[in-house]
């Protein structure tokens, strides 16, 4: 679609590039979303943020949880072995992993930018 982009938040330019290098630099995470047993939550909790330091969670409702694990210092296939490896103990039915999209990375400058001025 396009080379380079500029993000403005509030009539100020606060980002230009790719959007690979946008999202890789204001996304940086993996976002793990799991559908567990119930009563499994707080387990497959516990289990995902030992992956890695700085994973946190980022939604949770019902038996679905989402969580942002950072990138650095964890590979996509160490993160699949990880996953894989606790599922079962867990209590993990289902689960899946994406890269920050740049609507996200987006959403991410956006915020940020707000909450400096707050």
């Amino acid at each position: 679609l396009c080379d380079r982009l500029g993000i403005f938040v509030d009539g100020a330019l606060r980002c230009v590039g790719s959007p690979k290098q946008l999202t890789r630099k204001y996304g940086g995470q993996y976002q793990v979303t799991v559908y567990c047993n119930a009563g499994c939550e707080q387990r497959v909790t516990e289990a995902i943020l030992g992956l890695a330091e700085g994973a946190r969670v980022t939604y949770a409702l019902a038996r679905t949880i989402k969580y942002e694990v950072p990138c650095s210092g964890m590979t996509l296939a160490q993160l699949f072995q990880a996953v894989n490896d606790v599922r079962q103990d867990a209590g993990i039915l289902d689960w899946g992993v994406a890269t920050t999209t740049l609507e996200e990375a987006f959403i991410k400058i956006a915020r940020s930018n707000r909450e400096s001025l707050a």
